[in-house]
């Protein structure tokens, strides 16, 4: 059984549980999770966003600008290579 089934199956074990059950159908607790995981959303874009400006005030290029760059290099070569044919 590979990682994700794994994961997969202990999940659905764990939400069909009676008490986590029981725990979902309480809207109090439905907007307490909820809450929750827009305060983990919001944290990671602050320190998302601290990250790009460090990497930004120091010269260097986040992991997406590389990612974007190589595929603009990719396109620009392959037009190159149409236009030498």
């Amino acid at each position: 059984m590979d990682l994700r089934r794994a994961f997969f199956s202990r999940g659905m074990k764990v939400l069909s549980h009676p008490t986590v059950t029981k725990l979902r159908a309480e809207p109090r607790a439905m907007d307490l999770f909820v809450a929750a995981v827009r305060s983990k959303e919001r944290a990671s874009d602050v320190v998302e966003h601290a990250r790009r400006r460090a990497a930004d005030l120091v010269g260097l290029a986040t992991s997406q600008e590389l990612r974007d760059l190589r595929i603009v290099v990719r396109d620009l070569e392959r037009k190159l290579r149409r236009h030498e044919e």
